[in-house]
């Protein structure tokens, strides 16, 4: 990575004193042979694959190691390393950093030295991007991120860069930063004066010893480059002329921070690297979320009292550092007539909202593990609320719960009983929950075919629900990684999922919802449409659905 070409764009290092040296009367290290096999450490080899370079003190080649892994190798005369590839090998021994080659193995052989170090895939530099006249702010900023991040962890090894520059920084999940050949320990004297034009901080050239704050300098400079459209001038970036577009708000703050006089910089590469990813967070595109919900009795003239109940509660919180979207919303079918099942779904439901709210409000951007154990607690919490309630009222009973919590785009499932959650992607449609029931039971078994489902005696016969006992075995509540997608999915823009009871799902086939949705665009008309649709088949069972949409802007 240190042999990257120059963009046209980049100066290279200028040489600010004068040197004069005898003649190199050594001779030229010959370049190795494509498929030359070198044995190193613990009888590790490395096959070169390509000469790319030669300085004149050390070679350098695309090779790869037994493993199959690709691996930059250097290779110099002598016992001893040049400083431009020792200086690699002091830096990264025992550095385990991403954003940083991993240093493989450093041995001798045949009067030769040479250095190994990892090497990704072939891809394009920062330089390469900042010759585009249209560079995607926000993804310069991801770079740029993660740029002061391998920094700060460099600078907590006691080294500075001192040679950021767009052609150092190699694009790629997660970016690579090479150009180590001018790096030098903090508040020790640099081995020789060099700048390179429009990148390097302006004091480099005569400052005494090495400081981390040249390399807040660098990344500053690249963002004005990159917002811009050219490096800083020889003048300096002059700040109080530069007029930023209105979509750069946030940019010249974190600018003036890092391109001014040593003393008003970022003291620390970490400072830098929150203030851009705070300023990559307020620039996302916003998500919201739309939730409707409906239910209807149905038309068996016997039921007096709908047994179903839903509910949501949803929320947002943005500051400076961004915004924050979620939702919680849950179906609950109850079981045991009047003074049960009406009184067991509605306990669930409350228990859920209520507890959802509280999380929320303690913790506002909860993390993806939080958010996966929050919505088990909460289904526990509220076979507890169940169980009491039935207690109370000396009444047997219970309820079905098929819960979700929709954090920006990340979807997490709790769910007992035969509700379901499906998710409506592009006019397709997939259950993303499995029924705990006799019949879904057979299924499983191999008994009945899955559309046998709809129509078997035992279809209406739950195995799980809330009510049953307390505690309840972990095994009850099952989540999205029942489906082998893991516990947590990405929601995509234009997604619905559709929470529901069996006396939607019975009756309405998965065809019917598709159609519906993409006829009924809105969730609301869509809603009311699905339990028309459901009483038009003689849907005889309380039916309810809820219907959350993820849309981001």
């Amino acid at each position: 990575m240190d042999d990257a070409t120059p963009s046209t764009s980049e100066v290279g290092p200028l040489l600010l004193e004068e040197l004069v040296e005898p003649i190199d009367d050594r001779p030229v290290l010959a370049p190795l042979s494509a498929g030359t096999i070198l044995t190193g450490p613990d009888a590790a080899t490395f096959t070169v694959a390509a000469f790319i370079r030669s300085t004149g003190e050390y070679n350098t080649y695309a090779a790869s190691a037994s493993d199959g892994c690709p691996v930059q190798l250097y290779e110099s005369a002598g016992d001893a390393l040049p400083r431009e590839v020792g200086i690699q090998a002091e830096i990264l021994a025992g550095f385990d950093c991403p954003q940083f080659p991993r240093l493989i193995a450093r041995f001798s052989a045949d009067d030769r030295s040479y250095l190994v170090v990892s090497s990704g895939p072939e891809c394009n530099t920062l330089a390469d991007m900042l010759q585009n006249p249209t560079v995607d702010q926000r993804e310069l900023l991801r770079i740029l991120a993660q740029v002061a991040y391998g920094a700060a962890r460099l600078h907590e090894r006691g080294w500075a860069h001192l040679g950021l520059r767009p052609s150092a920084i190699r694009l790629g999940r997660p970016i690579q930063i090479g150009g180590l050949t001018h790096a030098a320990r903090i508040g020790e004297p640099l081995p020789e004066r060099f700048s390179y034009a429009g990148y390097s901080a302006p004091e480099l050239p005569i400052c005494s010893s090495a400081d981390p704050r040249a390399d807040v300098y660098g990344v500053g400079a690249i963002l004005f480059h990159g917002i811009t459209g050219a490096p800083i001038p020889e003048t300096g970036a002059d700040l109080a002329v530069w007029k930023p577009g209105p979509g750069a708000a946030g940019i010249p703050q974190i600018l003036f921070r890092c391109l001014g006089p040593q003393d008003t910089r970022y003291s620390a590469m970490d400072e830098l690297q929150k203030d851009l990813v705070r300023l990559i967070r307020r620039t996302a595109p916003q998500v919201t979320h739309t939730a409707v919900g409906d239910t209807t009795i149905g038309l068996e003239p016997s039921r007096r009292t709908n047994q179903d109940a839903y509910g949501w509660v949803t929320g947002r919180r943005r500051d400076d550092g961004g915004s924050c979207t979620w939702t919680v919303a849950c179906v609950a079918d109850g079981m045991g007539g009047m003074e049960a099942g009406e009184v067991a779904s509605s306990a669930a439901v409350r228990s859920v909202l209520s507890l959802a709210n509280g999380a929320f409000a303690t913790c506002p951007e909860p993390s993806p593990e939080e958010q996966i154990r929050w919505v088990k607690e909460w289904a526990a919490a509220a076979n507890t609320a169940v169980c009491d309630e039935l207690s109370t009222r000396r009444a047997n009973g219970g309820t079905t719960l098929t819960c979700v919590c929709l954090v920006e785009d990340r979807l997490t499932m709790a769910h007992i009983g035969d509700s379901r959650l499906y998710l409506v992607r592009d006019g397709d449609v997939r259950v993303l929950s499995r029924d705990h029931s006799l019949a879904m039971a057979l299924v499983m078994q191999g008994e009945i075919g899955e559309a046998d489902v709809r129509t078997h005696p035992d279809r209406s016969k739950v195995t799980r629900s809330l009510g049953d006992r307390d505690p309840l075995p972990a095994y009850y509540i099952e989540g999205l990684d029942t489906l082998g997608d893991g516990p947590m999915m990405a929601i995509h823009h234009g997604d619905t999922l559709l929470l529901c009871s069996d006396g939607l799902w019975e009756p309405v086939l998965e065809a019917d919802i598709a159609r519906t949705l993409l006829e009924q665009p809105e969730p609301g008309t869509a809603a009311g449409q699905l339990l028309t649709l459901a009483l038009q088949e003689g849907g005889s069972d309380n039916a309810t659905v809820l219907m959350l949409r993820m849309n981001k802007r």
